[in-house]
């Protein structure tokens, strides 16, 4: 799920998280695969909403270590995996050789895709998005390459997530007071943490930057209801597990609807 285009920062970090990310979807323990897993069943699920045929030609962008690649794959569709980073292209390799699915495999950089345009029926990015600067840039190029009425499915971090309102270093509804008084007293004292920190959406804005770059937009949803999380210190192992059963099964509540963990969005581009 890397991308290219953010430059060396970006991609140091998922060569460093490589490993983790190969993993991340088999771990049990880990109440973040199960939102992983969950992301992917539906990413698949509006592929089928879209209705995408099987061997259509299929562009994964920011492949990272290959999962949606391969369930692309096994559902016979002709998969271009592309990643910024060699090492989650090996990963994709060996995880495409294990189950007996051939890939073609592309580093390359989301903003300058090695495609033909009008070439690809779906363009999927999973996880892409927190890592750009200027998504125009890169919905404009998925654009050139998607036929007229293909689809296309991307993910956003949420920036409403149900899972952070109660913790009051991470609830957006305490952002203002974060961003004006506590960072810049971090950041005099020195002890504003380096590294990176992915960029989210909301339901509305991922849907409004969809309609803003001219593609139709047929559904936007959201995935994923943990780790729960008060003051940085997530609720893991059963109890996790039994609260995400608890919130998936409300998740059509109007304050949960919108509040996973990962927003899911589905569109087209609109046919000339």
């Amino acid at each position: 799920m890397t991308q290219g285009h953010d430059g060396d920062p970006v991609r140091a970090h998922f060569r460093r998280e490589a490993d983790y990310w190969s993993s991340i979807y088999e771990d049990e323990s880990d109440p973040a695969g199960t939102v992983y897993r969950q992301r992917l069943e539906r990413m698949l699920a509006y592929v089928d909403r879209l209705g995408i045929e099987p061997a259509a030609p299929v562009a994964d962008v920011g492949a990272g270590a290959g999962l949606a690649s391969v369930a692309l794959a096994a559902r016979g569709h002709r998969v271009l995996a592309v990643d910024s980073t060699r090492r989650m292209l090996d990963l994709t390799q060996a995880r495409a050789d294990h189950a007996g699915v051939t890939v073609e495999l592309v580093e390359a950089d989301a903003a300058e895709l090695p495609l033909e345009p009008a070439s690809v029926d779906l363009v999927v990015a999973l996880g892409l998005l927190p890592w750009i600067t200027e998504p125009e840039r890169i919905l404009a190029e998925f654009r050139r390459v998607l036929r007229p009425g293909g689809g296309l499915i991307v993910t956003a971090d949420n920036r409403w997530r149900a899972t952070e309102l109660a913790d009051p270093s991470l609830s957006p509804l305490l952002a203002p007071l974060r961003r004006f008084v506590v960072r810049p007293l971090r950041r005099y004292r020195g002890r504003l943490p380096a590294g990176l920190e992915p960029r989210r959406h909301s339901v509305r804005s991922l849907d409004r930057l969809l309609r803003e770059a001219r593609f139709d937009v047929v559904e936007v949803s959201t995935v994923g209801y943990s780790p729960l999380s008060f003051r940085r210190r997530a609720l893991r192992g059963g109890a996790a597990t039994a609260l995400e059963r608890l919130l998936a099964a409300n998740a059509s509540k109007p304050v949960l609807r919108r509040g996973g963990v990962h927003v899911v969005a589905a569109a087209r581009l609109a046919r000339p």
